[in-house]
């Protein structure tokens, strides 16, 4: 099946490296401001920028079906630029830009990933509109939880 394509922009509190940090440097504490992720837990360390860094996610879908992936970071440009490889129940890439704003900084996000769970394939067809809105909204209360922690100030290390 074709890969499914979700774009999104962020608008947060802070600087680039604020949201570098939270985003990149420190994804185990995503569950701490992201809901629909359940845990997260970097496997291998990477190089001093992140490259090679893979980490593990748990998923669970505002339409409550659950995912387990697996990314690891094939480019990394602190603190502008992000680039993954995604694995598991869904392949395919990741992309995040950090972008200065007035009054903080825009975090645009690309995936193209396609599932590889047997009934997600099947369904893609007819259900890619569901599966668009469900990903639209795990976006949008990311960006609202990681812009209150932000202005909370972060947790590092």
């Amino acid at each position: 099946m074709p890969a499914l394509r979700f774009v999104s922009s962020w608008h947060l509190p802070g600087t680039a490296q604020d949201a570098w940090d939270a985003v990149v440097e420190h994804p185990e504490q995503w569950p701490s401001w992201w809901p629909a992720v359940q845990s997260a837990q970097v496997v291998e360390t990477g190089d001093d920028d992140g490259v090679g860094r893979r980490s593990r996610y748990r998923l669970r879908a505002p339409l409550g079906y659950r995912l387990a992936v697996w990314t690891r970071i094939t480019q990394a440009e602190p603190p502008r630029l992000v680039v993954v490889d995604v694995a598991g129940q869904l392949a395919g890439t990741g992309r995040w830009e950090l972008v200065p704003e007035p009054g903080g900084v825009r975090v645009d996000q690309e995936w193209e990933v396609a599932p590889t769970r047997r009934w997600m394939r099947l369904l893609a067809p007819v259900a890619t509109p569901a599966f668009r809105w469900s990903h639209d909204r795990a976006a949008r209360r990311g960006e609202q939880g990681l812009a209150r922690w932000l202005a909370a100030g972060p947790r590092r290390g």
